[in-house]
């Protein structure tokens, strides 16, 4: 069984058929790439507003939460009872028998 080679003129036409279903397979790629980053970044101003809607609540938190401590220090002060300076140390006197024996083992 012997083939025939394809003519010149149908290896041509199957040529440029393949270059244009690859060419139209990239256009179909790229718009939907396109299209699809369109509606992504249509959606970000939502995301931005709800962004500084929780920003402006965590600032009003914040500012609520400095005055509520700046409350909490005023009232420690004004029922902190005045401190005494602290009392000196105690000296602790050691019984009379080994300081005997230290002293007879500083002799020998």
């Amino acid at each position: 069984m012997k083939f025939s080679s394809p003519s010149p003129i149908r290896v041509n036409l199957a040529r440029k058929l393949i270059a244009r279903m690859i060419v139209w397979r990239i256009f179909l790629s790229l718009l939907g790439i396109l299209v699809s980053t369109t509606i992504l970044r249509a959606q970000q101003p939502a995301a931005a507003a709800a962004d500084k809607q929780t920003l402006q609540l965590l600032l009003q938190r914040i500012d609520q939460l400095e005055a509520r401590v700046k409350q909490l220090e005023a009232a420690k002060q004004q029922t902190a009872p005045v401190s005494l300076p602290p009392a000196p140390p105690k000296r602790v006197r050691l019984p009379q028998v080994e300081t005997e024996l230290q002293t007879d083992n500083a002799v020998n």
